[in-house]
């Protein structure tokens, strides 16, 4: 499998563009958005069962946040042991990054820890000590396999119309 990278993401440029805690929050959003989609492919969803899918995977709804809708997706076979655990660790530092008030970046000894956790990147980045941009590029390369592997189908159109 190649390394997955930041500039395989879509939205790489508006990325780099980002401070680190804004970088972070939008790239899990992004990851998000993709596994939604992946989530409702998986799901019978029509005229009748619109309306239920939106309720139970919407932001308020029970399985609408992001840690909830990972372990669904291991459920359910999207993804394997190892990437649920980083999904449910990207959701955690995304979490950090969008609630901690005081200053924080990939460089701070908490977030190179945390991204040092990121386990199923097959090589992307060495494994040891991080420092802020080696932390960044794995956290941006575990969400890049992770899109990669919940990557919309030929038919995305027509799942993305079934969620609105």
């Amino acid at each position: 499998m190649p390394k997955a990278r930041e500039s395989d993401l879509p939205i790489a440029d508006e990325l780099q563009r980002q401070s680190d805690r804004g970088a972070a929050i939008l790239a899990v959003a992004y990851l998000e958005h993709q596994l939604d989609l992946a989530l409702a492919a998986r799901f019978v969803i029509d005229v009748h069962t619109k309306d239920s899918f939106r309720k139970v995977f919407k932001h308020t709804g029970p399985a609408g946040a992001f840690g909830i809708k990972a372990e669904v997706a291991f459920l359910l076979g999207l993804c394997a042991y190892e990437m649920k655990n980083d999904l449910l660790l990207l959701s955690e530092i995304r979490n950090d990054f969008a609630h901690i008030s005081r200053a924080v970046d990939f460089g701070s000894p908490e977030m190179r820890d945390k991204c040092a956790g990121l386990t199923s990147l097959d090589g992307a980045v060495a494994d040891g000590s991080l420092d802020g941009p080696d932390a960044r590029r794995k956290f941006m390369a575990a969400i890049a396999q992770a899109a990669e592997r919940f990557g919309v189908p030929a038919n995305a159109d027509a799942m993305s119309d079934r969620q609105s």
